[in-house]
């Protein structure tokens, strides 16, 4: 969490059925930093991207990485 703040970064991460949904909002350098992060880590498998867009306004302004399980 301290990494997004610094960055800028907000989101949201889902964990359900043994899996992660990751939402990152921030500028485009900002947000690819932390997904090429993601990218390198041994720890993570199968990364996907979903979608990728340019937004008007974030949908987790405050949320440096909130985590929900549905």
């Amino acid at each position: 969490r301290a990494r997004h703040e610094n960055l800028g970064v907000t989101g949201l991460l889902l964990f359900a059925n043994h899996g992660f949904i990751q939402v990152l909002e921030g500028t485009k350098d900002a947000v690819e930093a932390v997904f090429g992060s993601i990218e390198r880590d041994r720890r993570h498998q199968a990364v996907n991207v979903l979608v990728r867009e340019t937004i008007a306004r974030r949908s987790f302004p405050t949320w440096s990485m909130g985590f929900e399980r549905p």
